[in-house]
């Protein structure tokens, strides 16, 4: 019973997390496009290149820290949504053990953080 709770937990949680993780990997991607770029831009001593790859390594690091808050509060919001508030009621009413409930929201919490 843990494997469906999981299933539809990630289904779930799917909507808030995806959007969230193609974002760093579209700037994981940008990032990794002008750093090899800017590498060759120094040998050239571009300054306009060099600016711009710290612009962006700055944008990098301020969106991992988001992704890491994003991340906790979505997970603190869904647990609440679906277990205590009026979706909790049909989540409470389902056949199936409270603990299994609460492992299959523990095992999809830890795969996205």
């Amino acid at each position: 019973m843990l494997g469906k709770v999981f299933k539809h937990e990630m289904k779930s949680t799917s909507r808030l997390f995806l959007p969230l993780m193609i974002g760093f990997i579209a700037i994981t991607l940008l990032c990794k496009f002008t750093f090899e770029t800017s590498y060759s831009a120094i040998l050239g001593n571009n300054r306009l290149m060099e600016t711009i790859t710290v612009i962006f390594f700055v944008l990098y690091f301020i969106y991992i820290i988001a992704l890491f808050v994003m991340t906790s509060v979505f997970i603190v919001m869904h647990f609440y949504k679906t277990m205590v508030s009026d979706q909790g009621y049909l989540t409470n009413t389902l056949p199936v053990k409270m603990s299994t409930l609460i492992n299959a929201k523990l095992l999809s919490a830890e795969i996205y953080i």
